[in-house]
């Protein structure tokens, strides 16, 4: 590779790379929220929860001799670390090295680097798919053919696009270190079309999968009469985010056919790694986050009850008003409706403590839609 083309791929991934953590932190933010009010408050935490932990968060020594030993990785976030790795390997070069010869050592490494995190990153994204199926799932109550419905496909989705994807990424080239060095070991490779070929499929279904599971609960929320327009269309909008995870899935589908160029050069088979391996950890950290904004919602409303105690004492103190001027509407907005057998409880929204105490015992999913289970047996 050439100067001018390494300084082309160097200026290009530290261009990509760095809101890439932007949307990590986002991820990262989300998930903490969403487990902190399904654990410690509402303490109704499921397998749904524990899949989209390990989506982001898992036991992974597989980077030992790449940040460390001792280091607990992930799926979404080890992903992002390779891909930062191999990004400031090659910028690094750039700057540093002086003979064409290092440099080509050096975009052999990154492209090593670059391959691995293309192989994690398909699971990235089908992962938080299946916890949004579990999800639904147990939120919505569907038929036993719907649920089906719902989960089966991420799960095919897992093995084919996930763990499928990852195994042709490797065996596509022999030795499977050819793909990364051909100069050296000269291998004998599959036709670049093979691997577009095998996952569009999974791009476009992955896609799809995203819109479905963002319109399925707005339709369901829309025909429940007992809720007002307006919390309808709130819970639409916060289960609805998955939507802008499908328009990133769709654009990244469009970029599938750079697959084929992977045998035009180390160089441009860097370049076109970077570009997929970004935009599938964005699509990944959008699903989290649109997955895990509606379950944090208890810890929102700790915070802002809290914020409103300190703000009504300090009315008091400054001479303002009394910390609560409307008890009428403190005692109503304090109302919590618990269904499907729950007890229903009531309490001023002031008493942060009792909030926390008594939120454990809250079935938030049924809180939050504020829906009513009729002795008859079914939905009203």
């Amino acid at each position: 590779m050439d100067d001018g083309s390494g300084q082309v791929v160097a200026n290009g991934a530290g261009a990509t790379y760095a809101p890439l953590w932007i949307f990590q932190a986002m991820a990262t933010t989300t998930l903490i929220l969403r487990i902190i009010s399904r654990s410690f408050l509402t303490r109704d935490i499921g397998w749904e929860d524990v899949i989209m932990a390990f989506g982001w968060v898992c036991p992974s020594y597989s980077l030992f001799d790449i940040v460390g030993p001792n280091v607990a990785q992930a799926v979404n976030l080890a992903s992002t670390i390779i891909i930062t790795i191999s990004s400031n390997t090659m910028i690094h070069a750039i700057k540093t090295t002086t003979t064409p010869s290092d440099l080509e050592n050096t975009t052999v490494y990154a492209l090593k680097l670059s391959l691995i995190s293309g192989a994690i990153n398909p699971n990235t994204i089908w992962l938080p798919k299946i916890s949004v199926a579990l999800l639904l799932s147990r939120l919505l109550q569907p038929k036993p053919w719907t649920k089906l419905m719902l989960i089966v496909p991420s799960v095919v989705g897992f093995v084919g696009g996930g763990i499928g994807s990852a195994l042709i990424t490797f065996l596509q080239c022999n030795p499977i270190a050819g793909q990364w060095d051909p100069e050296r070991y000269h291998p004998t490779c599959w036709d670049p079309s093979v691997m577009v070929d095998y996952n569009i499929p999974w791009a476009v279904l992955s896609s799809a999968l995203d819109i479905i599971y963002a319109i399925y609960p707005a339709t369901m929320f829309w025909k429940m009469r007992q809720l007002p327009v307006s919390r309808k269309l709130a819970i639409s909008i916060l289960m609805g985010l998955g939507l802008i995870s499908g328009g990133v899935g769709i654009y990244k589908t469009t970029l599938t056919h750079l697959l084929s160029r992977r045998d035009q050069g180390s160089d441009v088979a860097l370049a076109v790694s970077h570009i997929l391996n970004v935009w599938t950890t964005v699509e990944a950290d959008f699903i989290i986050s649109a997955a895990c904004i509606p379950l944090s919602r208890p810890v929102w409303r700790l915070v802002i009850v809290f914020v409103g105690d300190v703000w009504g004492k300090v009315r008091k103190r400054v001479g303002l008003g009394p910390a609560v001027e409307d008890s009428a509407v403190v005692e109503r907005s304090g109302e919590r409706r618990v269904n499907m057998g729950y007890i229903e409880l009531s309490e001023r929204t002031s008493d942060v403590d009792r909030i926390a105490t008594e939120g454990r015992e809250r079935h938030t999913v049924r809180e939050d839609i504020e829906m009513r289970y009729s002795s008859g047996g079914g939905w009203r």
